[in-house]
C-alpha cells in the first residue's frame, strides 16, 4: 500500500492534497506504544486515510503511560469515538532482564513470561472495559540472532520463550471480537531484517523502528481500518495478453502463449493461482481485453494449464473498444460503483487512458519483463483484505452469473411490473442469530449505495444490539427462479418511549430494482408497532454514494422534521402508515426474537 514511497513523496502528498482532509470522514486512530512512532507513523497512516477520504487523526500515549491510559476511568484516548486502537509493544522495554537472560534461573525467567502477559491481560481488559473498538496490535518479533550457543540446548532460549509469548497472547485474544492480530516476523521478513530495525535510534531516541519498517507497520495495520470501514475493493478486472499468459493470443495462437507448471509459464501460472484464491474469497473476477471474444474464452476452455476457466469469470469485455468504456460497462452490468475495481494491465498506455478517464478507478500497471513479480504485486497491493468469509462471499461470483440472467430475461419482457410477477420472488426475514451474525456485519461495512445512514458495525457490535431488549435487528434473504441471492438486506431498529427509530436500513446492490425495499420498511414499521410505538423516525445521512436515496422516507409518507447540510429526519405516525409488502413477493416471516437467542 506504500510500496517503494519514500518519506518525501509521502509528505509532499499530503501537502499538496491537505493534510487535514476537513471535508473526509472522521477517522480517530488511537496508538498505545512503548516506543516513539509518531514521526513516521502519523504521515503515512494520514497518507492513507486521506487516499480514501478519511479526516484521519492520530493519537499517542506516552511510551511510558500505556497501561494507565487504558486502566483510566477517564480516559481521552481509549473511549467508543475511537475508530481503530494499535498495540506496538517493544518487548525489551517490557523487560530490561531478558536482556541479561544468562543471570536467571527457570524460576526467575517464568515470572517474567507471567509478568507480561499480565501486562498485557490489564491492557485488553481496560480497553473492553471503555470501549468495543477493534483493537490490532503487533506480536513480538524473535530475534535473527539469538544467543551465540548454536546447540540451544543448556541456556534460555530466547525464540522458544518469544514464540511461547505471542502464543499466550494470541489465546487470550482469540475468543475475544474485534481483536487481530499482525505477525511482527512477517513484516521483518518483507522489509528484511537489516533495514527493520535503528539500533542507533533505538539506543538515542527509544525509536527501535527504521522509517521503512514503520511505513510497513502503518500499511499492514491500515488494512483492517480499509476493511472494517468497507473500503476494500469488490472486483478485479485483468488484462489477458502478457498478463494472464505470456504473449499475445491472436499472433501465438494457444500453443504458442506463455503458460505451464514449468518456467517461463510457472510465472503466469503462479499469478492465475492467486487469483482463484480472490474468486473463491469472494472477489468479482472479470476480464477487459483487446482480442478477439473466442480466442480469449479458447484459451479459458481448453488449455490445459489456464488454471482461470470461465466459470471463474463473472463477465467479461472482450473486443477492441477503448478500455475505459469497457470497465464502465463491467462496472454497469455489476451493479457496482468503479472505485471498487482493481484493474490490471501491463500497457502503461491502458492504465494512464483508464486513469485519466475513470479517475476512481484503482489500477496496477505489470511490468510485463519481470512477470515474476505479478503474484506479489497482486498479494502485496492491500486492497481485497478480509476480516470475515461469509457463504454470500463464496458464492458471490455465481450470484452476479444469475444476476445476469435475470438482466437477459428481463431484455425480453416489456412490462417490469410483469417482469417482478414472474421472477417468483421470495423474501425470508430473519433475527439477527450467530449464524448471520457476520454477514450483517459485512453488509453494514461494505453497503454504500442504498444505505439510508451508512453506520458500520463489527460483529462485536452487532452482538450487543443483538442482546438490547430495546433493539431489534432483522435481515432479509432473497430467492428467485434464477437462484438464491443470499443476505441482501439489513434493517436495525431502536425503540423509545413512544417511538422507534430506524438506525439502519439497507440493501445490497445486486438486489436493487425488485421492490425489496418495500419488504424491509414493511418490517421496521411491524417492529415499531408491536413495541406499541405511536411514531417511526427515520434518518438519512448524505454520502457521496448514497444519494438515490435521499427521497426514500419522503416517499413513503414521511415527513421532514429536521434538515441540515448532510442529515434529514424524517417522522411517520404509525397510525397513518401506509406500507405494504408488494402482491409478487412470498414472504416467511422471523421467529419470536427469543427463538433465536
Amino acid at each position: 500500500m506504500l510500496n517503494g514511497l519514500t518519506n518525501f513523496e509521502i509528505m509532499d502528498y499530503l501537502n499538496r492534497n491537505g493534510e487535514d482532509n476537513n471535508n473526509g470522514t472522521k477517522l480517530n486512530i488511537t496508538v498505545l506504544s512503548n516506543v516513539t512512532l509518531e514521526l513516521n507513523l502519523t504521515p503515512a497512516l494520514k497518507y492513507l486515510g486521506l487516499k480514501d477520504n478519511f479526516n484521519t487523526c492520530i493519537s499517542y500515549a506516552t511510551y511510558d503511560g500505556v497501561i494507565q491510559e487504558c486502566l483510566s476511568e477517564n480516559s481521552n484516548l481509549i473511549n467508543p469515538s475511537v475508530d481503530l486502537i494499535l498495540i506496538c509493544l517493544y518487548l525489551p522495554n517490557l523487560s530490561n532482564k531478558l536482556m541479561q537472560y544468562e543471570l536467571l534461573d527457570q524460576a526467575q525467567i517464568d515470572t517474567i513470561f507471567v509478568d507480561i502477559l499480565s501486562y498485557y491481560k490489564a491492557i485488553i481488559s481496560g480497553i473492553r472495559s471503555k470501549t468495543n473498538t477493534p483493537v490490532v496490535y503487533l506480536s513480538f518479533d524473535t530475534p535473527v540472532y539469538p544467543n551465540i550457543n548454536i546447540s540451544r540446548k543448556y541456556i534460555f532460549d530466547e525464540n522458544m520463550f518469544i514464540s511461547q509469548l505471542n502464543h499466550e497472547i494470541e489465546q487470550l485474544t482469540y475468543e475475544l471480537n474485534n481483536i487481530f492480530r499482525i505477525d511482527m516476523n512477517l513484516l521483518v521478513q518483507r522489509v528484511g531484517y537489516s533495514v527493520f530495525f535503528d539500533r542507533r535510534l533505538w539506543h538515542i531516541a527509544n525509536a527501535p523502528y527504521s522509517n521503512i519498517a514503520i511505513r510497513e507497520i502503518a500499511s499492514e495495520s491500515y488494512k483492517y481500518v480499509s476493511a472494517l470501514k468497507g473500503k476494500v475493493k469488490k472486483c478485479l478486472v485483468l488484462d489477458c495478453d502478457n498478463v494472464l499468459w505470456g504473449g499475445i493470443v491472436g499472433e501465438d495462437g494457444m500453443t504458442g502463449i506463455s503458460l505451464s507448471s514449468k518456467y517461463p509459464g510457472s510465472q503466469y501460472y503462479e499469478f492465475q493461482s492467486e487469483v482463484i484464491k480472490l474468486q473463491k474469497n469472494g472477489i468479482i473476477i472479470a476480464l477487459c481485453s483487446k482480442n478477439n471474444e473466442q480466442d480469449v474464452l479458447h484459451i479459458l476452455d481448453h488449455h490445459p494449464d489456464s488454471l482461470i476457466r470461465r466459470e471463474h469469470v463473472t463477465t467479461y469485455q472482450i473486443n477492441w473498444d477503448d478500455k475505459a468504456t469497457n470497465i464502465k460497462k463491467i462496472a454497469g452490468e455489476l451493479n457496482i460503483g468503479l472505485d471498487s475495481i482493481v484493474f490490471i494491465d501491463d500497457n502503461p498506455f491502458e492504465i494512464q487512458l483508464v486513469e485519466s478517464m475513470i479517475p476512481e478507478i484503482t489500477t496496477i500497471q505489470f511490468d510485463q519483463s519481470k512477470p515474476c513479480q505479478y503474484k506479489d504485486l497482486l498479494l502485496s497491493c492491500g486492497y481485497f483484505n478480509i476480516t470475515s468469509l461469509t457463504d454470500e462471499d463464496k458464492k458471490r461470483g455465481e450470484m452476479y452469473r444469475e444476476e445476469k440472467a435475470r438482466k437477459e430475461y428481463l431484455s425480453n419482457v416489456l412490462d417490469i411490473n410483469n417482469y417482478l410477477e414472474t421472477l417468483e420472488l421470495t423474501a425470508t426475514l430473519e433475527y439477527v442469530n450467530e449464524y448471520n451474525l457476520t454477514r450483517i456485519a459485512q453488509l453494514t461495512q461494505k453497503t454504500n449505495q442504498f444505505n439510508l445512514t451508512t453506520v458500520r458495525y463489527t460483529e462485536d457490535q452487532i452482538k450487543h444490539i443483538w442482546k438490547d431488549d430495546n433493539a431489534d435487528c432483522i435481515t432479509l434473504s432473497l430467492k428467485d427462479r434464477f437462484g438464491d441471492l443470499g443476505i441482501v438486506g439489513v434493517c436495525i431498529v431502536k425503540h423509545y418511549p413512544h417511538y422507534t427509530d430506524i438506525d439502519t436500513l439497507l440493501l445490497s446492490c445486486r438486489s436493487l430494482g425488485r421492490q425489496t425495499e418495500e419488504v424491509l420498511l414493511y418490517m421496521a414499521v411491524m417492529l415499531a408497532k408491536d413495541r406499541g410505538s405511536r411514531r417511526i423516525v427515520g434518518c438519512y445521512i448524505e454520502t457521496d454514494k448514497n444519494q438515490q436515496v435521499k427521497n426514500f422516507y419522503d416517499k413513503h409518507g414521511f415527513k421532514v422534521i429536521y434538515e441540515a447540510e448532510l442529515v434529514q429526519l424524517s417522522l411517520c405516525e404509525l397510525d397513518q402508515v401506509n406500507i405494504r409488502i408488494p402482491d409478487f413477493y412470498v414472504c416467511n416471516m422471523p421467529l419470536e426474537k427469543g427463538a433465536n437467542l
